[in-house]
């Protein structure tokens, strides 16, 4: 199987996005630290709504992405996020 491409659309709520924006970056610092298989990873904030991100992840395979997301440090970060979205 081939590369695997990911485009997700977060809101977060009302007086969160400082928050959202700030765990949303935690994640290319983190693949950046040792995650293998990270092709791309760019997170995008609405200038229209503020309160919009995005994020676009490139990974070589799904093994990959396997890997990054049952990490503890992802799980913490899933944790840490979902309240904020």
């Amino acid at each position: 199987m081939g590369a695997v491409t990911y485009f997700v659309r977060m809101v977060a709520k009302k007086g969160r996005a400082g928050e959202v924006q700030q765990l949303l970056l935690e994640n290319p610092r983190r693949i950046e630290q040792g995650e293998p298989g990270n092709l791309a990873f760019g997170v995008h904030r609405s200038i229209d709504n503020p309160n919009e991100f995005w994020l676009y992840e490139t990974w070589a395979s799904q093994e990959a992405v396997e890997a990054h997301e049952s990490g503890a440090a992802f799980l913490r970060y899933k944790e840490a996020l979902r309240p904020l979205v």
